[in-house]
């Protein structure tokens, strides 16, 4: 299952608008639900998505996480790097 959860809208360096889509994404794998996160960004007819899996199993800590996420624009290509480091101080 795919849900999106927060859209966002900014201006990238170069003056150029885009769209960052922030979804979450949950697996069933042997009875247990598992819970990852997408980001799609949209600009001048390009898009850009990442995706990590298999972050939680919690429901509420993936919300957390993409309100986080969403609240300080990651984009991306960042992606991976900030939900690793987020993790770590956990």
């Amino acid at each position: 299952m795919i849900k999106d959860v927060a859209l966002r809208s900014v201006r990238c360096e170069n003056g150029e608008d885009a769209a960052l889509l922030y979804r979450l994404i949950a697996e069933e794998a042997d009875g247990a639900v598992r819970y990852g996160a997408e980001i799609v960004m949209r600009r001048a007819g390009r898009t850009e998505r990442a995706t990590v899996r298999d972050v939680t199993a919690s429901y509420g800590g993936i919300r957390a996480l993409l309100a986080l996420l969403s609240e300080h624009t990651v984009t991306p290509c960042t992606l991976r790097d900030v939900v690793e480091d987020t993790l770590n101080k956990i």
